[in-house]
């Protein structure tokens, strides 16, 4: 295969083109979570706690279903790029009803995530503060599942405008939302307003403002669904697409299974240092995931990119686009990290208030600079391979190093060393930079040779 350097600056612009919506959108929802720690962040230590490891168990066992839907990347992209657009509004049609099957067992999944919590140490106030932010979060589980089979539908379409803008009202609305059911009477009276005599419902008015939020922008999306253009006639979801489906989306699921749990169970081993320790690194976690957050937009766009050209069978034009959206979320992770390490004060005052939270999040700051480097690399190519409709190859890198390496050596350093708590962070760090590695060249290897398509004609 033919590989010619010159083309990038064509090839990053149309990267860009595609990805500022989705970064915007991917950045935006994750401005809601930090809105969440921030606002939740003005009550105890034990609340940022509860919050954090709330979320991260949310989060976690989410992860299943979220990696199922993403077997609709690949089938929509690719059916778009070889001009069946009746068929990528067939597959759609096919993850909305896989999104409503998961919801039950995913939700009794998140709940009896609880359990592990007194096994774990994790103090009572903690484990009752957890409880209380799931109990909000849950019932938007529904709304999270169908809102990202109809984004992933829209990004293979190229319609991206609407999804940064369900996103921006989401966040104007969360503001205020958040401030109230958190607060209640509190928030008024700063905001020179009248008391109506409600303290606020605390960590579970924050996570039920998260609620409401998914499904405002599922609602959104949906009427943007309905004004598409006719794609003719559509037929009734198949088997096949369902399993095709499955057998493409069950490894990103295992793949954001490795990495995400390695993040969530650290949150919950992190928990043993104590409510201070476990807000800095949740104060810090969020504040790396939200520029982060940046790198999923240019996945999402280089996914596309890639399937597109694959079901032009372009293996060349798919080959030069996956390695544009690499160059392109390692340039956005050196400007986060650059900030990281240059003012890490200043940002981690602005998410907490308690001094020894702030001064602990300082701490971990510094290791998301570093980390944030690999992180960037690792998404960007584990969306080019979906594009590809590989997804075998992220799945086992991912719990080969996260789980095999990285998770053992992080549990070593932080309780069987001198290192403590940090050790988390070092093992976070070393996992993801042997991913980047690995999935680079796993992209590198598979584009050798011609990329087909998934089976359209089957699925």
């Amino acid at each position: 295969m033919s590989f010619s350097f010159s083309g990038w600056g064509r090839d990053i612009r149309e990267t860009f083109r595609l990805a500022l919506p989705l970064i915007a959108a991917y950045a935006g929802n994750h401005a809601m979570g930090l809105v969440d720690t921030a606002i939740v962040g003005r009550l105890q230590p034990v609340d940022i706690a509860g919050t954090g490891m709330g979320n991260s168990l949310f989060f976690l066992v989410s992860l299943l279903g979220m990696g199922l839907l993403h077997g609709l990347d690949p089938m929509a992209s690719q059916a778009i790029g070889a001009g069946k657009p009746a068929q990528a509004r067939r597959h759609l049609h096919e993850a909305l009803i896989i999104s409503v099957l998961l919801v039950v067992p995913v939700t009794a999944l998140i709940f009896s995530s609880l359990w592990t919590l007194p096994l774990l140490g994790i103090d009572a106030p903690t484990q009752e503060s957890a409880y209380y932010y799931l109990l909000g979060r849950a019932p938007g589980l529904v709304f999270l599942y169908v809102y990202l089979a109809l984004r992933g539908y829209l990004q293979a379409v190229e319609v991206i405008r609407p999804i940064f803008t369900s996103t921006l009202i989401a966040n104007l609305f969360n503001i205020p939302t958040t401030l109230f059911l958190t607060l209640g009477d509190r928030a008024l009276v700063n905001l020179g307003l009248p008391a109506v005599g409600f303290d606020g419902w605390g960590v579970f008015g924050a996570s039920l403002a998260t609620t409401l939020m998914a499904a405002l922008q599922m609602l959104i999306l949906f009427w943007v669904l309905r004004r598409q253009p006719d794609v003719g006639p559509v037929e009734r979801p198949k088997k096949q697409g369902f399993r095709r489906m499955f057998d493409l989306g069950y490894p990103v699921s295992l793949q954001m299974l490795a990495e995400g749990g390695m993040f969530s169970v650290g949150t919950v081993l992190m928990g043993k240092f104590g409510p201070n320790i476990l807000g800095g690194h949740q104060v810090a976690l969020q504040i790396a995931s939200f520029t982060f957050s940046l790198c999923l937009g240019v996945a999402s766009a280089t996914a596309v990119r890639v399937g597109h050209a694959v079901g032009r069978r372009d293996t060349d034009a798919a080959r030069s686009a996956g390695f544009a959206g690499i160059a392109t979320g390692f340039f956005i992770m050196m400007v986060s990290a650059t900030a990281f390490f240059l003012w890490p004060r200043a940002i981690a005052s602005m998410f907490a208030k308690p001094a020894p939270v702030i001064q602990s999040a300082i701490g971990f700051l510094y290791f998301a600079a570093l980390f944030q480097l690999f992180d960037g690399i690792q998404v960007v190519a584990g969306g080019a391979l979906r594009g590809a409709g590989e997804t075998q190859l992220s799945m086992r890198v991912n719990v080969l190093t996260h789980w095999g390496f990285a998770m053992p050596l992080a549990i070593y350093l932080s309780f069987y060393s001198s290192v403590g708590a940090p050790g988390i962070w070092y093992g976070f760090t070393t996992g993801l930079m042997l991913v980047s590695i690995l999935l680079v060249w796993g992209f590198h290897r598979i584009t050798l040779q011609e990329l087909k398509p998934v089976d359209l004609e089957a699925s």
